[in-house]
């Protein structure tokens, strides 16, 4: 009798498609989009392994085409990973974005893999001192100061997948 009622009340409960998860939003960063992220942590490998997360802080709008895709001043959470081979050398890649109080992470496009972004460029805005480190040396060694300026192009478009909000 209460397998019965258990099976009739999961048919009247899916005939009317009731979701089991809450929808899920995405946006596109088209290939070839530019961003300039502010560091907010600082990078030193010497310290910090591979996969470790630091923040940031996008600076400037990112535009795919006429609309706006990431907004000025969004959230960003990147991590530190290794060049694709037969390098040896750490890079930083961006891969959550946070939008008000929701986050997105970066997925692939279909057929796509490997790394989301290159890190292009790093402008060190500390005043120039002659004992400090610099900013990227040859090999595994990665330093790089809180709110410098990194500059990252997409490899490949990039599908932002809402993952949900974080409330401390």
């Amino acid at each position: 009798m209460k397998v019965r009622f258990i099976a009739a009340s999961c048919a009247i409960l899916s005939a009317f498609a009731i979701p089991a998860f809450p929808d899920v939003t995405e946006t596109i960063l088209p290939a070839g989009s530019r961003a300039q992220v502010r560091l907010v942590d600082y990078i030193n490998t010497d310290h910090q392994p591979l996969g470790y997360t630091v923040r940031g802080i996008v600076e400037g709008d990112i535009r795919g085409g006429d609309k706006i895709v990431v907004p000025d001043k969004s959230k960003v959470l990147m991590r530190l990973v290794s060049e694709p081979l037969p390098s040896t050398s750490v890079t930083v890649e961006w891969w959550a974005i946070k939008f008000g109080d929701d986050w997105s992470e970066f997925r692939s496009a279909p057929g796509a893999g490997g790394l989301f972004t290159t890190l292009k460029n790093v402008e060190d805005r500390r005043p120039p001192k002659p004992e400090a480190k610099p900013l990227v040396s040859r090999g595994p060694a990665l330093h790089i100061p809180f709110n410098s300026i990194l500059h990252f192009e997409s490899r490949h478009l990039i599908r932002l997948v809402n993952v949900g909000s974080y409330r401390p």
